[in-house]
């Protein structure tokens, strides 16, 4: 604290409102997941992610194997109970291995080759000691009932991505005549239909540009205060930019499709969770680039000198 040192020198910034999750080591695996506290329902998180699902199912495993990070058990189980995990939901299952038990911490998929409520699943990579790991051989094969298990709805950084993708339908998108929970299903509704459109590798921009031309969709998703396609011509932000906004807001949706930065609430890296704002970061850098000529540039006296060298070309193409 001498002369002379900048003010603020020695200050420190201290967290004082906590985020809302709590991280949750899985038992004997290397995984952490952070599981949603209750805040209350709110339009800037997940609806999804509620409170965890529980139940006894009826479980087989088909398979034991000993892989470079751990134990990994496959096999399936069927339940009456309700289970609706999410994409990257793990399942908790309690399991008896020796005197003690043992949690089994797995990720399950709907098995639609049979009418019954069944699901294969794969554990994540689990350090059993030996005797653990023998007394789980021992149970592949047997029907194993009123086993317990509970659905762990986990989130991560994609909801914060999806928190700045609500403020950016706020600022963008709300005005008098559309309110924020009619814009934001307004983008939802986007983000699906351009999915439903893609079959291949489209790209994003061109899809949703082609919406924009219907009234429909330029009256949900169009800029404040264009009603039909036609005004555009009297507006301050062509429909080509605008279409590339709307594109860099649907892939900041989680889950929404092929397109989103991440397929569901808690799709990030488990050691580095900020780079789900990658792409987001990336399109807003684009976008700030590109808007730059709206406020050095006259846009109409672009047009019109526009249209003036079209009638030009059609006279001389005329004459020719």
């Amino acid at each position: 604290a001498g002369a002379g040192l900048p003010r603020l020198w020695a200050a420190r910034m201290v967290l004082t409102d906590p985020a809302p999750a709590r991280a949750l080591t899985l038992g004997a695996t290397d995984a952490a997941v952070y599981l949603p506290t209750d805040t209350g329902a709110s339009i800037y998180g997940p609806g999804t992610a509620g409170e965890a699902q529980r139940g006894l199912a009826s479980l087989r495993l088909t398979d034991i194997t000993q892989t470079s990070e751990g134990v990994v058990v496959t096999g399936s189980l069927t339940t009456h109970d309700r289970l609706t995990p999410g994409r990257d939901d793990p399942v908790h299952l309690r399991l008896t291995g020796g005197a003690e038990a043992v949690d089994l911490y797995v990720g399950v998929e709907r098995d639609a080759s049979v009418s019954t409520p069944q699901w294969r699943l794969r554990s994540l990579p689990h350090r059993f000691d030996e005797a653990v790991r023998a007394a789980i051989q021992q149970q592949v094969g047997v029907a194993l009932e009123q086993v317990p298990f509970q659905v762990l709805p986990a989130v991560s950084s994609p909801c914060d991505l999806y928190a700045l993708a609500v403020l950016a339908v706020r600022t963008l998108l709300v005005d008098e005549r559309r309110p924020l929970p009619e814009a934001l299903d307004a983008l939802v509704a986007l983000a699906r239909q351009v999915d439903e459109m893609a079959t291949g590798s489209e790209e994003l921009e061109p899809c949703i540009a082609g919406l924009l031309a219907e009234p429909r969709w330029a009256k949900a998703v169009g800029p404040p205060g264009l009603d039909e396609p036609a005004d555009a011509a009297g507006q301050a932000i062509p429909l080509e930019l605008w279409g590339q906004v709307l594109a860099a807001l649907v892939r900041m949706v989680p889950g929404a499709g092929r397109h989103s930065a991440c397929r569901g609430w808690a799709d990030a890296p488990p050691h580095a969770l900020h780079r789900v704002f990658d792409r987001a970061a990336a399109d807003l850098h684009l976008l700030v680039v590109r808007t730059r000529s709206l406020i050095v540039i006259d846009w109409q006296y672009n047009r019109e000198v526009h249209a003036v060298l079209d009638q030009y070309m059609q006279a001389q193409g005329a004459s020719a």
